[in-house]
């Protein structure tokens, strides 16, 4: 029997076993329907989890087991001491029952063994060492330690001795006297330091004209270049009613000497597009009695004595009767003039021919086409549409 060692629970425990002649000692196969069974602690048997394999390997004599303990938790289980025996087998025609091929034990074996006989180590669930640490360093040469010894997750104690840091809830209270090697002033207001700005962004501040108050020099405000500063009033509080477009209103009541002269000859002034309605007129649309005298005043007076300079064109005596129009048809889907609606329709009633669907109007000269006009049947038309 060999013992094969400890074992955490759960796993598996595997080794080899010889059989041999009992006459000279040679290899010989273990027959008989071999079986194996699993004693725990010599009173308890089980063949869960039990693998053999006789000659293994195709050697003779030699037989592989394996005994996988997590077949049967409740069995295997740790602290137990475990014995592999042959429970049906022969060797040479020899019965070999209840040889014990191997034995194993499960978390119930300490690798760790104290200096003193009988001392203990608290490991918890998660495999930590609980430890008093009175010595660090190798064996013979440690440092003592104390518990303030070691670093993170010390126990700190507040107070204001020689060594101690004072704090509340893990904050530190500090009372700096130096800054970079330098005496801290004195503090007007206890809890708000003093402080000088001798720089910004590595450029020294100028000395300012009054004492307190720094002087600055505006580049830009909002992204604005210097050229597009806001406006400031020169009375504190006054607003300038801006619209979304950017127009400012004006308040004529408001304007400094609304009464002077300005001369607007560089600016063009829109007319009216609207005669506005003269509300204060006499007659609401009139003008007043001051204005008609300044406008007539303004206004000289003509008289049409003759005809002299002026004359009529044959264009514009059409509507009078007297003179001939001058041919012409306008092109299909075309507005015509009122001069070219009157002649189709005239001549559509006076010089035409039709064949089949077709309906051709002749000109003044009845031989050329002025324009055809399509039937929609040629023996009962009831519609035509000009092509």
């Amino acid at each position: 029997m060999s013992y094969q060692g400890d074992y955490a629970t759960a796993t598996s425990v595997v080794f080899n076993f010889n059989t041999a002649s009992f006459s000279d000692g040679s290899p010989i196969t273990l027959a008989g329907t071999p079986a194996l069974s699993v004693y725990k602690n010599s009173t308890t048997e089980s063949t869960a989890g039990v693998t053999l394999t006789v000659d293994y390997d195709s050697r003779t004599g030699m037989h592989h087991v394996v005994v996988d303990t997590s077949a049967d938790g409740t069995f295997y289980a740790a602290g137990n001491d475990f014995d592999v025996v042959i429970t049906t087998g022969t060797v040479g025609g020899t019965s070999v029952v209840g040889r014990v091929v191997g034995s194993f034990s499960l978390n119930n074996r300490s690798a760790l063994r104290p200096a003193t006989s009988g001392r203990t180590l608290v490991v918890d669930a998660s495999g930590l060492a609980d430890a008093n640490t009175v010595k660090l360093g190798p064996t013979g040469s440690g440092t003592a330690q104390t518990a303030r010894d070691i670093g993170a997750s010390v126990l700190l104690s507040t107070g204001t001795g020689t060594g101690q840091l004072d704090f509340t809830s893990g904050v530190v209270k500090a009372n700096a006297t130096q800054w970079l090697g330098g005496t801290i002033p004195a503090v007007n207001v206890t809890g708000v330091p003093l402080v000088d700005a001798k720089y910004l962004l590595g450029t020294i501040f100028p000395t300012p004209t009054v004492a307190g108050i720094p002087n600055i020099n505006v580049k830009t405000w909002n992204d604005l270049a210097t050229v597009a500063l806001p406006l400031v009033p020169t009375v504190a509080g006054r607003t300038l009613d801006v619209s979304a477009g950017g127009e400012a209103g004006v308040d004529w009541a408001n304007v400094g000497t609304p009464g002077s002269t300005v001369s607007l000859s560089a600016t063009t002034v829109n007319l009216v597009p609207t005669a506005p309605n003269l509300t204060n007129a006499p007659t609401a649309g009139d003008f007043t009695a001051t204005m008609k005298t300044s406008l007539n005043a303004a206004t000289p007076a003509v008289t049409v004595s003759d005809k002299t300079g002026f004359s009529l064109t044959a264009a514009y005596d059409f509507a009078k009767g007297t003179i001939a129009v001058t041919e012409s048809y306008a092109a299909n889907a075309a507005a015509p003039t009122p001069v070219q609606a009157m002649l189709a329709i005239h001549q559509m009633l006076m010089q035409f021919i039709i064949s089949g669907t077709s309906y051709t109007v002749r000109k003044l000269d009845n031989s050329t086409t002025a324009f055809v006009v399509t039937l929609d049947s040629a023996t009962a038309p009831t519609s035509a549409v000009r092509t």
